[in-house]
């Protein structure tokens, strides 16, 4: 639903919005309403007896359009934009957002989120696995465009099917079992939902590794700890240091590069151990081989450790 912003409606049309919502809530108290809205209005899923709109979930257009902006960036400069990923954190938790990768995004030549990736065939396979993953670890909820799942690598056209015969291919094919394993680790992991509108569901181990090119953060969530360490490059990073403050190990619990999903297989560690070494804001270090375009998760073994 998507509607003028809501700093430029007379105060007729936000009562308008509230009374709307509050009427579907009423009688159908399962039903969900999302906004599609790029302001900074506040409130947009407040609840109406709060000031609010009341709208169930808001888009979230500011990560969808910084982090299609890095993904899209040669990788050769994205040491230049690594913001671009980090600021939604910034305001992840002002409203209740879906993470929108929408129909917007892929026609009148802008290409297929598979085609948006650079590089050459298999890059774009690695760079969406990795891309997918990212998102589904991110606070938010999740909305892909149809098509997206297997890698259709023409834009929708709203008169043609989707090309499910490219599931005849090896990639695109993975990058199917790709997708739905992805989708049952998320509902199987309450670290990824259950709190996910604060910062308690949500740490940064490194934020700011421009260098390097990786993104690694801890979520957490009803008694559960992932570790997520994303490396956007298309190189590998051998012996790369994690900061944490958990002395328990972690175990790997998902991998992007795995060979069922098309990934290249490389090897790596399937528990880590930390040192009582400092790395950054942490009291303890982890190293971890990382494989190129890729997302690995490691689950902690034991709880309440620090």
């Amino acid at each position: 639903m998507s509607f003028p912003t809501p700093d430029t409606l007379v105060p007729a049309g936000i009562d308008f919005l509230r009374e709307l919502n509050n009427a579907v809530h009423d009688a159908h108290p399962n039903a969900l309403m999302i906004a599609e809205e790029c302001s900074d209005y506040v409130g947009i899923t407040a609840p109406t007896d709060c000031g609010g709109l009341g709208f169930t979930y808001k888009w979230n257009m500011g990560w969808m359009n910084d982090t299609l902006k890095y993904i899209e960036t040669d990788p050769l400069y994205r040491s230049a934009c690594h913001g671009l990923m980090t600021f939604p954190m910034m305001y992840a938790f002002n409203e209740s957002f879906i993470l929108p990768l929408s129909h917007d995004e892929c026609v009148h030549g802008k290409k297929s989120f598979l085609d948006k990736m650079p590089g050459e065939y298999k890059n774009k396979f690695d760079s969406l696995r990795m891309y997918l993953a990212y998102m589904f670890t991110c606070p938010g909820k999740k909305l892909i465009f149809m098509g997206t799942e297997f890698g259709q690598f023409i834009e929708w056209r709203y008169y043609e099917p989707l090309e499910w015969k490219l599931l005849a291919y090896d990639s695109h094919a993975g990058l199917m079992r790709f997708t739905k394993a992805l989708t049952r680790f998320y509902r199987r992991h309450p670290a990824l939902w259950a709190d996910d509108r604060s910062w308690n569901g949500f740490e940064w181990s490194n934020a700011d590794d421009a260098i390097f090119d990786v993104y690694s953060y801890f979520r957490r969530g009803d008694g559960e700890t992932l570790l997520v360490i994303v490396n956007t490059a298309p190189v590998a990073r051998p012996n790369y240091f994690i900061g944490t403050d958990e002395t328990a190990p972690f175990r790997l619990v998902f991998n992007s590069d795995a060979p069922e999903f098309y990934g290249g297989g490389m090897h790596v560690k399937k528990q880590l151990r930390s040192l009582p070494r400092r790395q950054g804001n942490h009291s303890r270090l982890i190293k971890v081989d990382l494989p190129p375009s890729s997302v690995l998760i490691y689950r902690l073994t034991e709880q309440g450790n620090r």
